[in-house]
């Protein structure tokens, strides 16, 4: 009888004992229909697992597996011997495997570092979009909120931003950002994101987005007309940002605007006037005083980056007008607030 098998699935007959005959286990010495039966339906079972023709087009399945191990330079028994892992254990030690921001292959990163810095890979790919803003796929708005911090490397520059927004629309999420750079139309590589307050790197608004100037001597005025206060010794400015006594915004977001006006001698009027990129945008108390005298106002306004800030005053006074370089009288103060 010529075997079925490989070609097709074996078929046997089912074996029947004799009229009277009981199967028992015990007896060892005779043989029953049920022990060729069962022989039979492992053979099937066997069969039906590696299905019709498992050697594929090769004439035994050995040598259709050694064809395969030449086909992929031999069997892979290392993670390293994947083509989407690292070359190298050296100098890993400690690190952990993570998807890398293109997505297509996996890296080591240093959990350590990640605690301590605060930042993490996104994991997505960011397509440039505009000068402050990137896409990325599908719909991460819960993922790039607000005030989210960014870092990536981007016109061969590594660069930090805040989130202000994100948006979607079918199949992107787009994703606006402040920041004292623009991103350049190029490739977005090392890209991370942090929710930490102050990550590594990373430029902490409140820290360095402030300044505070006064004037090194009291400056003479015509009376009666708007004049600008010449801030010409500043008490802070981390991020250099007051100049030629204005300041201008680095990086768009709320600022608190404190503005000090006083005069030197006995003026019958004074008040601060600050104005915001040339225009008048809020006014001190004006007064009627007969001494030395200083009014202030503050406010919280929004700055886009690049607008600038500047302190100008009124003042009356019958005789020869002054704003007085009294410290304490007569200032601009301007604390970055968020985005």
């Amino acid at each position: 009888m010529v075997a079925q098998y490989p070609d097709a699935i074996y078929t046997p007959r089912t074996m029947a004992n004799r009229t009277g005959v009981v199967y028992d286990a015990l007896r060892t010495k005779d043989i029953y229909a049920e022990d060729f039966n069962k022989d039979r339906a492992e053979i099937v079972a066997i069969q039906t697992i590696l299905g019709t023709t498992p050697q594929g087009a090769y004439a035994t399945v050995k040598a259709w597996l050694t064809a395969l191990g030449v086909a992929v330079g031999g069997i892979i028994t290392t993670f390293l011997g994947l083509s989407d892992t690292p070359a190298s254990y050296a100098d890993q030690g400690g690190k952990v495997v993570a998807v890398n921001s293109a997505q297509d292959a996996l890296e080591f990163i240093d959990v350590f570092n990640l605690l301590v810095d605060g930042w993490f890979p996104s994991g997505e790919t960011w397509t440039y979009n505009a000068v402050n803003k990137f896409k990325v796929p599908t719909n991460l708005t819960t993922k790039y909120t607000k005030g989210t911090k960014i870092k990536l490397t981007n016109g061969g520059s590594v660069k930090y931003f805040y989130v202000i927004s994100s948006s979607y629309s079918a199949p992107d999420t787009t994703v606006t950002l402040a920041g004292e750079v623009d991103l350049a139309n190029s490739a977005n590589t090392l890209t991370y994101l942090s929710y930490a307050d102050c990550p590594r790197g990373f430029k902490r608004g409140q820290d360095w987005f402030r300044c505070k100037a006064h004037l090194s001597g009291n400056q003479s005025v015509t009376t009666g007309t708007q004049t600008k206060v010449e801030l010409d010794v500043e008490d802070y400015d981390p991020n250099a940002n007051f100049a030629s006594y204005k300041y201008t915004a680095p990086v768009a977001g709320y600022y608190h605007i404190i503005a000090s006006l006083g005069a030197s001698s006995g003026a019958t009027r004074i008040f601060p006037w600050p104005r915001k990129n040339g225009t008048a945008f809020m006014r001190g108390a004006d007064n009627t005083v007969s001494a030395a005298y200083s009014s202030n106002i503050s406010d919280i306004i929004y700055l886009a980056k690049g607008d600038y800030i500047e302190l100008w005053g009124y003042c009356v006074d019958s005789s020869s007008p002054e704003f007085s370089s009294d410290q304490s009288m007569t200032y601009l103060s301007i604390q970055f607030c968020g985005v």
